[in-house]
């Protein structure tokens, strides 16, 4: 299994009109869904930026996805309307966990933790490991996904963590719990860049 992040820069107040763009399209949704686990949008920190999830069996199977998408012309409609929305487009083949998410709650927050490592350091693994640690005793944990220099091989280049929270007054309490163990990781010279985003969930995301 894998899983690819991709993460989207919009022109300023585009937001809007690209989550439009998904319940305005028929049956986009429903095309989508098979691979389609996660879709947030930032609250905090690099705002217009939008996070999806999506999982596969291979990269095969990644590829015949996407061409049968590219094929059909009602998704050609769909991206015709919402590419010209976009400034930067990221995407990074990850492995890990990842959780199915309940579609009938409602209300929760999000955050989206990301740890780089620093080039040719060692113990980044274990910092990672230590920090998924942390964040699953005081988090519901939505995603523990790793990419590594070589895709699926090599060091650790960057780990990823999606957590959720039912509220905002639930998710200052968790990050006081949590705050001790993250400071310890952050100072640590194997560590590039330790960052966090607040983000909220699209209406039709699995998990919201």
């Amino acid at each position: 299994m894998i899983i690819e992040s991709r993460s989207y820069r919009l022109h300023p107040g585009k937001l809007p009109e690209y989550l439009a763009g998904f319940a305005a399209g028929e049956g986009v949704l429903e095309l989508l869904a098979p691979h389609l686990r996660g879709f947030w949008f930032s609250e905090s920190g690099e705002l217009n930026r939008v996070h999806h999830l999506w999982r596969y069996e291979s990269r095969q199977a990644r590829a015949a996805a996407r061409a049968q998408l590219a094929a059909n012309p009602l998704m050609g409609r769909f991206f015709a309307k919402v590419t010209p929305l976009l400034e930067h487009q990221h995407s990074q083949v990850m492995t890990g966990d990842l959780a199915e998410g309940n579609p009938a709650r409602s209300g929760g927050v999000y955050d989206r933790i990301i740890l780089r490592a620093a080039p040719l350091a060692a113990g980044a693994e274990r910092l990672a490991d230590q920090l998924g640690a942390a964040l699953e005793r005081h988090f519901e944990i939505v995603a523990k996904l790793k990419a590594r220099t070589f895709e699926g091989a090599g060091s650790l280049r960057e780990a990823l963590f999606v957590v959720r929270s039912a509220s905002l007054d639930e998710r200052d309490q968790r990050w006081s719990g949590a705050s001790g163990a993250l400071s310890d990781i952050r100072h640590d010279g194997a560590i590039a860049a330790l960052e966090g985003q607040l983000m909220l969930p699209a209406a039709f995301s699995r998990w919201r």
